[in-house]
């Protein structure tokens, strides 16, 4: 079984970008925190993660705003290809197949 669940806290609202197949993508950054115990500490770690949205996903996506949170699933994927300076890389994403947001930041700005 290939399956991620994360939830998250956006941290800034992204642009929605077309492929040239005429497909919606985004693809956000995004933070976990876990609290490790290392001796008589608790320690707070941080991953990092790349979330692939793909078109009705992605235009659903692009209405998140800083604040919002979001709770996804998805698969891994890894791929190679080759940068600007000829070295292969490796990336693993998280390719989302459902999103559900979990609670919209409250307008901190009222209009009067």
């Amino acid at each position: 079984m290939n399956k991620v669940l994360l939830v998250w806290n956006v941290s800034k609202a992204q642009e929605l970008k077309k492929t040239n197949s005429d497909s919606d993508v985004i693809t956000l950054r995004i933070a976990t925190n876990e609290t490790i115990k290392r001796g008589d500490q608790n320690e707070n770690e941080t991953t990092f993660h790349t979330c692939v949205f793909w078109n009705h996903l992605a235009r659903y996506a692009s209405t998140f705003e800083a604040g919002d949170i979001v709770a996804i699933e998805g698969k891994l994927k890894s791929r190679e290809y080759v940068d600007k300076k000829d070295i292969k890389r490796y990336v693993t994403e998280i390719y989302v197949e459902k999103v559900k947001m979990i609670s919209k930041k409250a307008n901190r700005n009222p209009s009067n």
